[in-house]
């Protein structure tokens, strides 16, 4: 009986790995190649001082949970002001009187 446990343990087919949906590999390929070029020889003025702009932004501290995004923004638009742009256009909601479910 604990033997013939132990024996019927021993045989067990290794666990299977998930399987990924179709869509979630799509997605992980692009990334893979977006993450696989390489940075184009010559970078305009407006592209320098974007990527400056994003490097200083990802060294920065993390605010709270407590504190407002929009609000962030707000202040920090002049040394951001390419990523300010990017955060109110897209953290802001669309005016709508039509139920979130139905957006």
């Amino acid at each position: 009986s604990s033997g013939e446990e132990e024996n019927h343990d021993l045989h067990e087919p290794p666990a299977r790995k998930p399987r990924r949906d179709q869509a979630s590999s799509s997605l992980d390929s692009i990334f893979d190649e977006i993450a696989d070029e390489q940075a184009p020889v010559s970078l305009n003025r407006a592209q320098v001082g974007s990527t400056a702009q994003l490097e200083t932004y990802l060294g920065e501290t993390t605010i709270s949970r407590e504190d407002k995004p929009l609000q962030y923004w707000a202040v920090n638009k002049v040394r951001f002001p390419t990523l300010a742009k990017m955060a109110s256009r897209y953290l802001s909601a669309p005016c709508s009187s039509v139920d979130s479910e139905r957006l």
